[in-house]
């Protein structure tokens, strides 16, 4: 399962703020195209790893990535470039 900072925890729940996420949906990891993975917000699928926050979902894993991110860490760092607010995501392998 993957480990969620506070940091990130917050920002994935600002994040589902700010696109009015539907009750159910969480940000999903999914693998992309290129073998990378990434972000959008959806509904677990069947055999997905599913975090939760306060009851609903808050960061699901997709099943084809689940085991290869087991124990890894999601983080992130904010900044403010020329007034707007940018996350760095980062996602740190198990150790």
């Amino acid at each position: 399962m993957v480990i969620i900072t506070e940091r990130a925890a917050a920002e994935l729940q600002e994040l589902l703020a700010a696109n009015e996420a539907p009750q159910g949906q969480g940000v999903k990891l999914v693998p992309d195209e290129a073998g990378r993975i990434a972000m959008t917000i959806g509904t677990a699928g069947e055999d997905d790893e599913v975090i939760q926050r306060d009851g609903e979902p808050l960061l699901i894993v997709d099943s084809r990535i689940a085991g290869i991110l087991d124990g890894a860490q999601l983080d992130c760092d904010t900044t403010e470039i020329g007034g707007e607010r940018h996350v760095r995501w980062s996602l740190q392998p198990a150790s």
